[in-house]
């Protein structure tokens, strides 16, 4: 059985199924390549080529379906979710600010999963090897933006600079 999708990755499809308006904040900042879940991805990317060709999403979805209609499927179940908004004690929060937070959320999952690649390849080290300075200098790079990811003041900044596959070297 497939694992389900993480949590930021389904709540940004559900926001974004609710609220397709934001396709372009979306696609500013999130390249497909770090949504894991794969119907999320494909959801995520159905959604983002609808805005952008003018078609309807039910197209768009049915064309690039399986034969058990698992695309379909999914989207149905993501579209008649509750957008969750809102956050306690903050008023004046927005659609934009949950579609931030989300984008945010998904990076922060992202730059984790970097970061405990790298301490694996800390612990992977033959015995007597140099310590990795240039590793332990992108970990130390990579917690700082993690925790930066919590506004989107910052997290506007930070999150372009891992757009090419490479992450940063600052």
């Amino acid at each position: 059985t497939a694992l389900p999708p993480p949590a930021e990755e389904l709540a940004l499809a559900e926001a974004l199924g609710a609220t397709p308006e934001f396709a372009e904040l979306v696609r500013a900042f999130v390249p497909p390549r770090i949504i894991t879940n794969s119907l999320c991805r494909a959801f995520i990317e159905a959604a983002l080529a609808t805005q952008a060709a003018g078609a309807t999403l039910a197209a768009t979805l049915a064309e690039r379906d399986d034969a058990n209609r698992t695309l379909t499927s999914f989207a149905a179940r993501v579209q008649a979710a509750p957008v969750k908004t809102g956050t306690p004690g903050k008023a004046e929060y927005t659609p934009t600010d949950n579609i931030r937070q989300l984008i945010t959320a998904v990076w922060r999952r992202e730059l984790q999963r970097r970061r405990v690649a790298i301490e694996r390849a800390v612990l992977d080290a033959p015995p007597g090897a140099p310590p990795p300075i240039e590793l332990n200098n992108e970990k130390s790079v990579l917690t700082r933006h993690i925790k930066l990811l919590r506004n989107w003041g910052d997290a506007e900044h930070i999150i372009p600079m891992y757009f090419a596959e490479d992450s940063p070297k600052k």
